[in-house]
């Protein structure tokens, strides 16, 4: 919830503050000092991990006004390409195994103090808040990290949420309303 998030940053005296889900177990291969040493070398506001068991790490998002067809449109479209940093792949210096990118999954260490220049988590959002956080790093011009070698086991990743659970069926309920939401505060059409 992004109230519940907001209200724990705004407590946070530490210049840094790890996000992760609470489904997540750290192992051997979660080095969060990296994560801290990126933060206090660069100038990189947030650095990401990702999850053990998928491909998918990190991802950038991308604004254009052309149509399918590459013709000029009134509609401002978000593309969100996931899967990589960027087209071509920005690396840290003295970090090679770490990328430049504009989101990352929910296992994250930030800078307190620009997350909550930008406004931390969208309270209007239940869903897509996250996407929403990122999105407001880019505009501010925050620099994010993803270092994909950093990675944490998700215990629910194998799990299947019943689609008559109450949880699923309000996740559904609220999908629609709050993408035409976040459309409508980014001023875009997505259908990512």
């Amino acid at each position: 919830n992004s109230l519940r998030k907001d209200t724990g940053l705004k407590m946070v005296k530490t210049k840094y503050f790890l996000l992760c889900d609470d489904d997540l177990i750290f192992n051997s291969h979660t080095d969060i000092e990296l994560f801290a040493e990126i933060l206090d070398t660069t100038d990189a506001s947030l650095v990401g991990g990702k999850f053990q068991s998928t491909k998918f790490f990190a991802g950038y998002f991308h604004f254009t006004s052309l149509d399918d067809d590459d013709k000029q449109t009134s509609m401002r479209i978000l593309d969100y390409y996931q899967g990589a940093c960027y087209k071509v792949n920005e690396t840290i210096v003295g970090f090679p195994t770490c990328m430049r990118c504009d989101t990352t999954p929910n296992i994250f260490m930030a800078k307190t103090a620009d997350i909550l220049e930008v406004g931390c988590w969208s309270e209007e959002l239940k869903i897509m808040e996250h996407k929403d956080l990122f999105l407001r790093l880019k505009a501010a011009g925050k620099k994010v990290v993803s270092c994909p070698q950093v990675k944490l086991y998700n215990i629910g990743e194998n799990a299947t949420i019943s689609g008559e659970s109450g949880y699923h069926m309000l996740r559904v309920a609220r999908l629609g309303t709050m993408k035409q939401m976040f459309n409508n505060i980014w001023n875009v059409h997505e259908d990512f």
